[in-house]
C-alpha cells in the first residue's frame, strides 16, 4: 500500500518470457550480453506486476591484460508500473570499472556508476542516486 507503506503480496502471478545470454572471450577481451522480454501479470486483477519491466538488457566489455583490467557495462530497463498506478519511464545506465593487482594479495579497484549522470526514477517518489565513484583497496591473503 503506497499510503501506509505496508507490503502486499498478490494471490497468484503469471510470468512468461524469454531470456537470452551470451558470454565470450578472445585473448584479453571478455564480453557478456543478456536480454529479457517478459509478461508479468497479477492473475487476480489482470494487471502488470509492480516494478517489473517487460524488457531489460545489459552488455559489458572488459579488457584484461596481465595484472589490470578496465571495462564498461550498459544496463537498460523498460518502463514499469509502480505503486499508485504510476508508470515509470525506462532508462539506461552506463558504468565503468578498473582494477589493478599490484601485489599477490593486493588489488585496487575503481568504479564509476551512472557515468553520464542519468536522472531516472527507480521507484515512484525516489530519484536515482546520480553519478557515483567508489575506490576499494582489497587484501586477499
Amino acid at each position: 500500500d503506497f499510503v501506509t507503506f505496508t507490503p502486499q503480496n498478490v494471490n497468484t502471478a503469471r510470468l512468461r518470457g524469454i531470456s537470452l545470454n551470451s558470454t565470450g572471450q578472445s585473448g584479453v577481451w571478455q564480453w557478456q550480453a543478456d536480454a529479457t522480454v517478459q509478461s508479468t501479470r497479477d492473475t487476480t486483477s489482470n494487471t502488470r506486476l509492480l516494478r517489473r519491466a517487460a524488457r531489460f538488457a545489459s552488455a559489458s566489455l572488459n579488457y584484461a591484460p596481465n595484472h589490470w583490467s578496465v571495462g564498461a557495462e550498459w544496463r537498460i530497463t523498460g518502463n514499469r508500473m509502480d505503486s499508485g498506478n504510476q508508470m515509470l519511464a525506462g532508462y539506461a545506465v552506463f558504468n565503468l570499472h578498473a582494477q589493478w593487482q599490484f601485489a599477490p594479495a593486493w588489488q585496487l579497484q575503481a568504479r564509476i556508476d551512472n557515468a553520464f549522470d542519468r536522472q531516472y526514477t527507480p521507484l515512484y517518489g525516489y530519484n536515482s542516486a546520480g553519478r557515483g565513484l567508489s575506490l576499494q583497496l582489497k587484501f586477499t591473503p
